[in-house]
């Protein structure tokens, strides 16, 4: 699970996993999906009221599984 935060109030964030396409995300973002126990990378982009685009933040990280097989 990611927090993500701008400085900006009423900012929205467009997010990427392993390079797939910019999709709508929420501030409290968790990647879903098949992502094992291997790297993967995560790009956000806040975007303010006015329209304006943040530079693009990338993180990249190691999944976990969890007891019921849920990637976290």
């Amino acid at each position: 699970r990611f927090h993500l935060s701008a400085n900006e109030k009423g900012a929205h964030f467009l997010c990427s996993v392993d390079h797939s396409k910019f999709k709508a995300c929420h501030a409290n973002f968790k990647a879903r999906g098949k992502h094992g126990r291997s790297r993967h990378v995560l790009k956000v982009r806040a975007f303010d009221g006015a329209g304006y685009k943040s530079k693009t933040v990338t993180v990249h990280y190691t999944a976990r599984q969890g007891k019921s097989g849920a990637t976290k």
